[in-house]
């Protein structure tokens, strides 16, 4: 019988289909062999659950990072920390890698019999599709410890910077100090320099000749390393405890217009009412005027306090105020002394040598007698309470300096105790005038210069005040001057 059905041009398959099922036959035996060889990489190749259970967490994308599963463990939820945080937050089991695992490529389904040959060559020559491990459940397991942190080890505090405790006067003075040697020796060193007016604790003391020798005699200074000590320091200053570092001076000025003709040039012409009329500004506290008195009476220098102690030489400073007579105007602020000058109320009055500068510049130029001055010298020195004994000496050291000296010279006319310092002292910071004229240690103004002794000033302050009192007791009017005696004239 002739079947109805046309007989098909294909070729006979079945040769075909049996290579087909031996292929699929290997394939599975060769899956067999690689499940046994590494079942925790294909448990990750494996395909996700046609139904996943509904609390099971989104699988990532394609392009997510692939966090590394480990076996019989619960993966890192979507909303957890990525796969580098939970490395370093999470203790590793010692058979777990510390790197993430790279999923092998999924293996194409193996064939059936019954698969079409175009069907089976499409899936030969198609490139394999990465398969996204989906979420397997599994029992919750036990969170790993968290590493413990090691805190960081503490660094050592820094080193507390040494303090030093400074009186630094007050006004323009402390102004030029600060600026010329505190605020630039802080910057030089480590340390730190608290500029007070309270006179306790200090680390740093500035003190006049009475008060050095005293404290040092009695141990309260610390004695300073030579070294420190100025080899070009003004002559008859020094001291184991203290170095000097400016002086200032009682002088008498007077306006050039007044003496236009003959200017007074000497002590002994200020006491010569006669000779240079007109009255004389006087401080009532007697501060450099009995001093001057004996000068212009023919005493020497370095002989007034021994003079003065006498009942002689009191007697004889007495007389020497007494010639003026009535011309005299008493002052107690020192400010007074050149306003009662500007006002025509006296001819000559006695100041001092930075007042006479500063005043010459705002209202007009004063001449000074520098004969017979009387300058007062200012140290510095150390406690021995102190507990920066090598910081105060640097301090010393700095502020002691030619250099800082100058400095503030050129601001303030005070005397630099040292040459060097004195030498380069030409004209003011401010003003551009010269100040040599006016700087009490300039070795002219020095010539007859007599050191102020504050120790014998302590001493008699009694004497003192009984000697002024009774010069400034009011006389009659018209009454002439006691006339010098043979005694006086020296």
């Amino acid at each position: 019988m002739t079947s109805s059905r046309p007989r098909s041009n294909r070729p006979n398959s079945a040769p075909r289909r049996a290579r087909a099922f031996v292929a699929a036959f290997g394939s599975l035996a060769f899956s067999a062999g690689l499940f046994h060889a590494a079942p925790s990489a294909l448990a990750q190749q494996q395909p996700a659950p046609s139904a996943a259970p509904a609390s099971s967490a989104q699988a990532p994308s394609e392009q997510a990072p692939i966090a590394p599963v480990q076996e019989n463990s619960t993966p890192p939820p979507a909303n957890g920390p990525d796969a580098a945080s939970a490395r370093d937050s999470v203790t590793a089991a010692p058979d777990e890698p510390h790197a993430p695992v790279a999923a092998a490529p999924a293996q194409a389904p193996a064939a059936t019999p019954e698969a079409s040959p175009a069907a089976t060559a499409t899936t030969q020559s198609a490139a394999p599709a990465p398969v996204t491990p989906a979420p397997v459940p599994h029992a919750p397991a036990a969170a790993a410890p968290a590493i413990a942190t090691p805190a960081a080890p503490a660094l050592p505090a820094a080193p507390a910077k040494p303090r030093l405790k400074i009186a630094a006067g007050s006004g323009a003075y402390a102004d030029a100090y600060e600026k010329n040697v505190l605020v630039p020796f802080a910057a030089a060193t480590s340390v730190e320099v608290i500029a007070t007016a309270d006179t306790r604790n200090l680390d740093v003391v500035a003190l006049d000749g009475a008060e050095l020798d005293a404290k040092c005699a009695s141990g309260d200074l610390r004695e300073l390393p030579a070294e420190l000590a100025a080899s070009d320091a003004v002559a008859d200053v020094p001291s184991r405890c203290g170095i000097a570092t400016f002086a200032w001076a009682s002088v008498f000025v007077y306006e050039p217009a007044r003496y236009a003709k003959r200017a007074p040039r000497t002590l002994k012409d200020v006491f010569n009412v006669r000779g240079y009329p007109g009255k004389r500004a006087l401080p009532r506290n007697g501060r450099g005027l009995l001093e001057a008195a004996l000068v212009a009476d023919g005493v020497a220098a370095s002989e007034i306090y021994a003079r003065r102690a006498t009942p002689d030489g009191r007697q004889q400073a007495l007389a020497a105020i007494a010639r003026l007579g009535s011309d005299i105007e008493w002052f107690d602020k020192a400010d007074d002394a050149l306003e009662l000058l500007r006002a025509g109320k006296a001819a000559i009055a006695l100041t001092s040598n930075s007042r006479a500068f500063f005043d010459s510049e705002r209202r007009g130029p004063l001449e000074i007698i520098w004969d017979g001055q009387v300058y007062d010298v200012e140290y510095l020195a150390i406690p021995k309470s102190t507990a920066n004994a090598d910081a105060a000496e640097r301090f010393v050291a700095f502020a002691t300096a030619p250099e800082r000296l100058a400095a503030i010279a050129r601001q303030i006319p005070y005397g630099p105790m040292r040459q060097q310092a004195i030498a380069s002292v030409r004209t003011h910071a401010i003003t551009g005038n010269d100040l040599q004229p006016f700087l009490p240690t300039s070795a002219a103004n020095l010539a007859s210069a007599v050191r102020f002794d504050p120790a014998w000033w302590r001493d008699n302050a009694e004497s003192v005040a009984s000697t002024v009192a009774e010069a400034s007791r009011p006389r009659p009017s018209g009454t002439a001057p006691p006339l010098p005696t043979r005694q006086t004239q020296r």
